[in-house]
């Protein structure tokens, strides 16, 4: 089995790394240097597609009583600083915002002509302000001509969670996992069938803040059939979301479903 590098580009195409893998469904990971997330302070963009027709625009709601003061991180699938076109702006692997209290504030990318689409994610690190902590809410809207989706964001602190998949007709289900603990982490991934039979279970080691993506279609056996994905991570910080995308509609995003710890499935 190969392991898959994603690229983005008009919409979603594969080509094979050299690196091998017992996983065909992974298809990218990254790993960032740019900072050390802080559970329910900060909030994680999972998701961030720039150039070659993709746009993305970040909303965030300022959900406290005082102005609060905020760092937008942009790093790359393999954890460089992202380098984006922002409107207002100009080119930048951060930028620096204030939001009023009980305000609002949207930040988009610009156009990039003649560039390939790239993949990465973002942090957004609150600034030291008092009285901000976990008071920011908002989504990202990811655009590639006149199709677009939603994928709202995250405080990283999902450990266990469930992802409906659907691979009929054509339909391609993904998942974004991103370990945001100090340290690596193992992520079990166990897959049932639509009658609660388990079907398949595997583990991956995943680095500290690495982000791994999954596309499941590209695991033979699970072609044509339905069912659930449970995602475990033995870190303390985790976030894993999900996209259903077909080639004859687009793509929409799919949250997934999540489970206390004491929960079992």
């Amino acid at each position: 089995m190969k392991l898959f590098t994603l690229f983005v580009g008009a919409l979603f195409s594969f080509f094979p790394s050299r690196a091998e893998s017992l996983r065909a469904a992974i298809t990218e990971s990254s790993f960032t240097r740019a900072a050390i997330v802080t559970p329910l302070n900060d909030v994680v963009f999972p998701t961030i597609i720039a150039k070659g027709g993709w746009k993305t625009s970040f909303v965030l709601v300022n959900l406290g009583a005082s102005d609060a003061d905020f760092k937008i991180v942009f790093a790359t699938a393999k954890g460089d600083d992202m380098v984006l076109l922002i409107v207002g702006i100009g080119n930048a692997t951060f930028v620096r915002i204030r939001i009023p209290a009980r305000g609002t504030y949207t930040l988009e990318t610009g156009s990039w002509p003649n560039e390939d689409a790239v993949e990465g994610w973002g942090m957004l690190l609150h600034d030291g302000i008092s009285g901000t902590t976990g008071k920011i809410g908002g989504h990202v809207v990811l655009k590639a001509g006149d199709r677009e989706t939603v994928v709202p964001i995250s405080t990283g602190i999902e450990r266990v969670a469930l992802l409906p998949y659907d691979l009929t007709n054509g339909n391609e289900t993904w998942a974004n996992v991103v370990n945001f603990d100090p340290a690596s982490a193992t992520l079990t991934i166990s897959i049932f069938d639509e009658n609660g039979r388990l079907v398949s279970k595997d583990n991956v080691v995943m680095s500290k803040l690495e982000r791994m993506s999954f596309n499941f279609s590209k695991v033979s056996s699970l072609v044509g059939t339905r069912g659930v994905i449970k995602f475990e991570s033995s870190a303390k910080t985790c976030t894993t979301f999900g996209f259903r995308y077909n080639g004859n509609i687009g793509f929409v995003s799919v949250p997934t479903i999540s489970l206390a710890e004491w929960q079992y499935y």
